[in-house]
């Protein structure tokens, strides 16, 4: 199955800010650890398999996390927002799975992919018939970033949920404990509705990120999301999810309505609301259209590019590497967050 060619990678500059050390005393590390860079277009890379290996190195935690990203609203870009992180995270040598649950499959879209319903495995083709496993259904778009595709098929998904009478708690974890030990980070994309679905994509992550625009709908579909994890919470008491909320495509130039907007969600989700918040771009948006890295630009020369580095950033407290005291063993960092 062809996928796009994706050229991902961190230089070093992105890496030393984040390790709080000047460049050249991040390439002296980099020397000592015989950590490769490569040169092109005037950038030097480093490339996953370095990165992965300098962390190892440096006895840097790498982050452990299943996170679905999931609100009420349609077009508030969440599938631009997995891809981003998704992209992001493998380049920092993060093993990394994406899991597409919408049946329009754009996430599966954006990185190339077209799966045929009926011929391409799906979630559903593993659980209907003993043909497929979840291994059949993963699609390796590099060695570090891999998906699990969509396509309409996976419309009858709830259906099988319903009539199988399947644990929607327990769903997700036992569908993909076979595979859950390859990967540090696990993303998931869920339709904008509430069904067994993405009640069982809430039940198997430890983190929902619920993206918003600066619009009352959105808010809306906020609150219809918060109800229904707060209903999901009282039925599984034993949830411990982190939930975060993101203000993304944000646009300036919309100052009352905005600012407006931005208020709301401060004065009433002030614990959730997440300091990063993303511009609007159209630039990243014709990147994916065109099956083109979004990363393919300096994210200091985006703002927008920058604005996604800085949540990837929060979201798993990268900022952590440059306090010379932490550090300590992965695990150890990783206590609590999810036994894969």
């Amino acid at each position: 199955m062809k996928t796009i060619d994706l050229d991902l990678f961190v230089t070093p500059i992105e890496l030393a800010s984040l390790l709080k050390i000047s460049v050249q005393a991040l390439y002296k590390q980099l020397k000592e650890n015989n950590i490769i860079t490569k040169n092109g277009n005037g950038r030097h890379k480093i490339y996953p398999i370095e990165m992965r290996r300098f962390l190892e190195t440096k006895k840097l935690f790498i982050p452990k996390s299943i996170i679905a990203l999931h609100i009420v609203k349609g077009g508030v870009g969440k599938t631009t927002l997995v891809h981003a992180l998704a992209s992001r995270a493998s380049a920092y040598g993060f093993r990394t799975l994406m899991i597409d649950l919408d049946q329009q499959a754009n996430l599966t879209t954006s990185f190339g992919i077209y799966t045929e319903p009926k011929k391409d495995p799906t979630i559903l083709d593993v659980i209907v018939g003993n043909k497929y496993t979840i291994q059949d259904t993963i699609v390796p778009i590099t060695d570090f970033l891999h998906i699990v595709p969509s396509n309409l098929n996976i419309a009858n998904l709830d259906l099988q949920l319903i009539h199988g009478n399947e644990n929607i708690e327990l769903f997700f974890n036992q569908l993909f404990k076979p595979v859950l030990s390859s990967y540090d980070l696990v993303f998931i994309d869920c339709p904008p509705s509430l069904s067994r679905v993405t009640a069982a994509a809430h039940c198997f992550a430890n983190q929902i990120l619920m993206p918003v625009n600066t619009d009352r709908f959105s808010i809306d579909g906020l609150e219809l999301t918060l109800d229904h994890l707060s209903a999901l919470q009282k039925k599984f008491p034993s949830l411990n999810t982190k939930l975060s909320i993101v203000i993304n495509k944000f646009d300036a130039r919309q100052k009352i309505l905005g600012n407006a907007v931005i208020d709301a969600l401060t004065n009433k989700y002030r614990d959730f609301l997440l300091e990063s918040y993303i511009s609007v771009s159209k630039q990243i948006d014709n990147n994916i259209a065109a099956h083109k890295s979004i990363w393919a630009s300096t994210p200091s020369k985006n703002a927008a590019l920058e604005d996604l580095n800085n949540l990837f950033t929060e979201l798993f407290d990268l900022h952590l590497w440059g306090q010379r005291n932490v550090g300590v063993s992965v695990a150890s960092i990783q206590e609590g967050l999810v036994n894969v």
